[in-house]
């Protein structure tokens, strides 16, 4: 345990707060939801620091190594994989990093870590400028973009962490650096998909697109036993979607507990363009409910279609499909009929567009060819459903990887799946490299 004398000499070096377990708002903060490959757990750290500015975050680091304890970084929303890990450790809590600029003439942004999606989108639609973003309002901007990233746009404009012109890094020895295609150029390649084992980045720069402000989207909902009509006629058309065109079919319950499967649509492009879509997309049956219409790109985005992130319990997974193989749809039938929770879904979104034109060795994470990305939601509203989510989700993803599947994502499936499914083995032998030279000690996690 840290002794009082430590701990004191952390606060003198600190401009922001640092918490302790005798601190009233420490638990609220200190423990956290943590997910390893063979369980989920809660693990509590000995200390929180929440900075005030970058140069605190290398004061915490330079700290924890003088005191040999582990370190953990929460950003400013939570995330899918909760795969925060701190026992005994010191855990950054960067939520209150909140600064973003906005450039609206070279249309780039700046932000730092401790910003949610919400926050990041409501000050570039200010400019009428976004980028791929997450569909869930709350996460954090943070890991999303150090993941990858999928989101609304993402047929439009690419992956999130493409959209990552540089960004600031606070590293293991102590340093606060710059990575960018001029300085660091390797570590930024690495940032683009597998960012959290190499440091703490305490801010990003991010090129921008003009988007909105009014898009055409909603959500289009059946009994779950047309779900396989609804797949077929969506295959059928989507091959000639435009790339402003971004669907989501999600099988699941509604708020009253009928089993059903919606499709959510959203159009980038001119409402008035996309309402032909949307006919398009509804014309081989009449829906339960239609809840398409023109909005602000805002009040979408507010919709959360993925569910909150503060699920008690909680097993996600990507599994990337070319097709949609012979028994898939029975399979999802089958699977939520068997879930241990109303709020556990299956999701399919459908990928291509602009994904298919990546300049992919600029990214860690590599080609994405599939047309389809099946997310596996196991939530449940108590801790005590945790083992039984996982259980299920786990079984669902393996079912999913016997029909073809591939693993993907690892800001979904996070440490529960090792690094050779979710990375190549050049970009493998390339972040293992870096890893070696950045953090030899593991300060940030094993690594690959």
């Amino acid at each position: 345990m840290l002794k009082r004398k430590q701990v004191q000499r952390l606060k003198s070096n600190i401009g922001g707060s640092v918490l302790t377990p005798g601190d009233a708002t420490f638990h609220t903060t200190g423990l956290v939801s943590a997910k390893s490959r063979d369980e989920q757990a809660h693990h509590t750290a000995q200390i929180v620091v929440r900075p005030y500015d970058a140069e605190d975050v290398v004061a915490s680091l330079r700290f924890a190594q003088e005191v040999n304890i582990g370190v953990a970084v929460i950003g400013g929303g939570g995330h899918p994989s909760k795969f925060v890990e701190v026992d005994d450790g010191l855990l950054l809590d960067m939520s209150t990093l909140k600064s973003i600029q906005v450039n609206p003439i070279d249309q780039w942004a700046i932000t730092q870590t401790g910003v949610t999606w919400r926050e990041f989108d409501q000050v570039t639609q200010a400019f009428g400028l976004a980028c791929t973003g997450a569909s869930v309002p709350d996460a954090g901007v943070a890991g999303q973009t150090l993941s990858g990233g999928i989101g609304w746009l993402h047929r439009s404009q690419g992956l999130t962490c493409d959209h990552v012109i540089s960004a600031e890094l606070a590293i293991a020895d102590g340093s606060l650096i710059n990575v960018s295609e001029e300085e660091n150029p390797e570590l930024l390649w690495a940032l683009k998909g597998a960012g959290r084992h190499f440091g703490v980045v305490t801010s990003i720069a991010y090129q921008l697109s003009s988007l909105g402000p009014n898009v055409l989207a909603g959500y289009v909902t059946y009994p779950l036993d047309q779900l396989g009509d609804l797949a077929a006629h969506h295959r059928a058309l989507s091959g000639d979607f435009p790339d402003v065109l971004s669907t989501l079919l999600i099988a699941g319950r509604d708020q009253k507990g009928g089993r059903v499967c919606q499709l959510a649509m959203f159009y980038a492009g001119t409402p008035d363009d996309g309402e032909i879509w949307h006919q398009n997309l509804i014309s081989f049956s009449p829906p339960i409910s239609d809840t398409v219409k023109a909005m602000t790109y805002l009040a979408w985005q507010e919709h959360a279609a993925l569910g909150s992130v503060s699920a008690a319990a909680r097993r996600w997974h990507a599994v990337d499909l070319e097709t949609f193989p012979s028994g898939t749809v029975e399979l999802f039938q089958s699977s939520l009929a068997d879930a241990p929770t109303p709020d556990c879904r299956i999701c399919v979104v459908h990928l291509g567009g602009a994904l298919r034109q990546r300049a992919d060795e600029l990214c860690a994470i590599g080609p994405i060819r599939a047309e389809n990305r099946i997310i596996v939601l196991g939530d449940g509203q108590t801790a005590g459903e945790a083992d039984l989510c996982r259980n299920w989700a786990d079984q669902v993803r393996d079912s999913l990887v016997h029909l073809g599947g591939q693993i993907a994502d690892p800001g979904f499936s996070g440490d529960s799946v090792p690094a050779s499914h979710l990375y190549s083995n050049a970009a493998l032998e390339r972040l293992r490299s870096l890893k070696a030279s950045f953090d030899p000690a593991g300060l940030f996690g094993p690594g690959f």
